[in-house]
């Protein structure tokens, strides 16, 4: 994994990462195990590590987001009307 801050990148531009899933997962694994829970929290919690567990183990396929096109000038909101 990488961590810090790309200095170099444009301002504004959303910071990317390459991560390794299943060192991800596992470093999550280590800190959910320790995490307090509340009364209602357990299926959540169960939800979570097993989606992680799923992800260390390689049954995840991880694909890249896609990102929605941006809409045409006539589907986008008009301009407020002046009063």
């Amino acid at each position: 994994m990488q961590n810090g801050h790309d200095h170099a990148r444009a301002a504004g531009a959303p910071m990317q990462m390459q991560v390794n899933p299943q060192q991800a997962a596992q470093f999550a694994l280590t800190f959910l195990a320790r995490a307090d829970m509340k009364p209602g929290e357990r299926d959540a919690y169960a939800v979570a590590e097993g989606l992680l567990n799923a992800i260390l183990s390689g049954q995840v396929v991880l694909a890249p987001p896609t990102i929605a096109p941006e809409p045409a000038a006539n589907e986008r909101d008009p301009p407020p009307a002046d009063a």
